[in-house]
């Protein structure tokens, strides 16, 4: 556990020195071609020119941390006990239930006008959020489950310890952040535990980080914000279906496309 949360240290800190030296360019990028006595237009359509440089900096970002810790167990995108010649299917099978409550979530929200985003995410754009979407996938498989979850079940820690260990790690961002009108964010942090409970529950069945960055990845795709009534219930009836149908599918082809483990 130690081991864990030093590399857990050491991964924020190097990760951190990178996105601070990304952020030096990109803003010195941004004085240098923005005119003096700019109006509001001009500035927005700056930061979205910046948008690919955000993109250059989460994957270099990567790449350090991956050369840094290669050698190590936590370090390697593995299938974990998934059979390689399933590994497709069990992506698009473990994606299918948080993907569809991500939807019904984000649908039910936004049907009933519920304030829900935080300050941060409502100032960005759904491409100006993509960035951070493959940043945040990255390093919660990677790091949270890859290195976090998999010492504490070398250790043998019982599953409530460590879903209070990653709660405790995962979710106080969500849960201090505040909506545009001032309120706690406690939907927001509704829709983060129970997607911790599934990842970690699906990563104790898996042990593939590889299947937790398709997850998080794909169900983050999903767009949070959205004035479309019809559109709305669209997602709604689909995420139903797909919750249902990938709970179903789960229940029945999870096990066959797993490697035996001998201890369990």
């Amino acid at each position: 556990m130690q081991k864990a949360i030093l590399y857990y240290i050491l991964f924020l800190a190097e990760y951190l020195i990178t996105i601070f030296l990304g952020g030096f360019l990109v803003g010195l990028y941004m004085a240098m071609n923005i005119p003096s006595g700019s109006h509001s237009q001009q500035i927005e359509g700056l930061e979205e020119s910046i948008y690919p440089f955000m993109f250059i900096i989460g994957f270099l970002g990567i790449l350090i941390v991956w050369f840094t810790f290669g050698h190590y167990k936590f370090s390697r995108f593995s299938l974990g006990k998934v059979i390689p010649a399933a590994k497709w299917k069990a992506m698009t099978i473990c994606t299918m239930p948080i993907l569809g409550f991500t939807m019904v979530f984000y649908s039910i929200m936004n049907l009933f006008h519920i304030d829900f985003l935080p300050k941060q995410m409502m100032e960005i754009s759904y491409l100006g959020f993509l960035p951070y979407n493959i940043i945040g996938s990255f390093i919660s498989a990677y790091i949270f489950f890859g290195a976090i979850q998999e010492e504490l079940i070398r250790c043998g820690k019982k599953r409530w310890v460590q879903l209070l260990t990653l709660s405790i790690m995962m979710l106080p961002a969500s849960m201090m952040s505040a909506t545009p009108s001032g309120d706690i964010n406690v939907d927001l942090t509704v829709l983060g535990f129970i997607t911790l409970c599934y990842c970690s529950w699906i990563y104790g069945k898996t042990r593939s980080t590889i299947i937790l960055i398709v997850l998080y990845f794909v169900s983050n795709l999903v767009p949070f914000h959205f004035e479309s009534k019809v559109l709305g219930i669209l997602l709604l009836i689909a995420g139903t279906a797909l919750t249902i149908g990938g709970f179903a599918a789960l229940s029945r082809k999870l096990p066959e496309m797993l490697v035996k483990d001998e201890n369990e």
